[in-house]
């Protein structure tokens, strides 16, 4: 069985790998979008926090009772579950559904000159040589553009792009980056260990 789940954070969510911040004073990483096993771990979590005896006997290694036991499996055994596809999504207010957006796959890039269009495709050509000694591929992915111009990053595409662009036509649907998320700025602090409040 699948199922698809929009999930809308409710505070400022910082999705981080398993790094510490390091020193005092050091920025921290975040990812996004976010791996696919951070969403594996929070349902799991989701679906065993809701009884503490059966994550007690989750984490005691016993298999559960029923579907959820077939689901889950055991610490050692895992079962059914998987998260096979995570991506952005946005749900205007009123709407049924979310729509989804995907970074732009490695042979668009995009531009912002609007006298050409938004998108260019990287054309696999034979150059007469392997690319490299190491890959021995026999194309390269080169871009031809009639004005030399610097991609603009920060672009997305939305669901039906990615329909396009999967069958051949050239996608129009693009979203930008700041309509799906924001970055902020935190800095680690190192804490007093006797006082417990930020250190000098």
């Amino acid at each position: 069985m699948t199922d698809f789940y929009f999930v809308q954070p409710l505070d400022v969510l910082m999705l981080r790998g398993n790094k510490s911040f390091g020193d005092a004073g050091e920025h921290g990483e975040s990812v996004m979008p976010p791996w696919p096993s951070l969403f594996a771990g929070a349902f799991r979590s989701a679906l065993l926090g809701q009884d503490a005896v059966r994550l007690a006997n989750f984490a005691a290694g016993q298999r559960l009772e029923g579907r959820l036991g077939d689901v889950l499996g055991t610490t050692i055994s895992p079962g059914s579950f998987r998260i096979n596809w995570v991506s952005l999504a946005q749900s205007a207010k009123g709407a049924a559904h979310a729509s989804c957006a995907f970074p732009l796959p490695a042979d668009l890039i995009a531009f912002s000159d609007a006298a050409l269009p938004a998108l260019e495709t990287l054309t696999p050509t034979s150059l007469g040589t392997p690319v490299s000694e190491t890959t021995g591929l026999p194309l390269t992915a080169l871009l031809r553009r009639r004005k030399a111009d610097k991609p603009e990053a920060g672009r997305w595409l939305a669901g039906t792009g990615l329909d396009d662009h999967l069958s051949g036509r050239p996608p129009q649907a693009l979203v930008s980056t700041s309509t799906l998320f924001k970055r902020e700025p935190r800095l680690g602090i190192a804490l007093d260990a006797g006082t417990r409040t930020a250190a000098d």
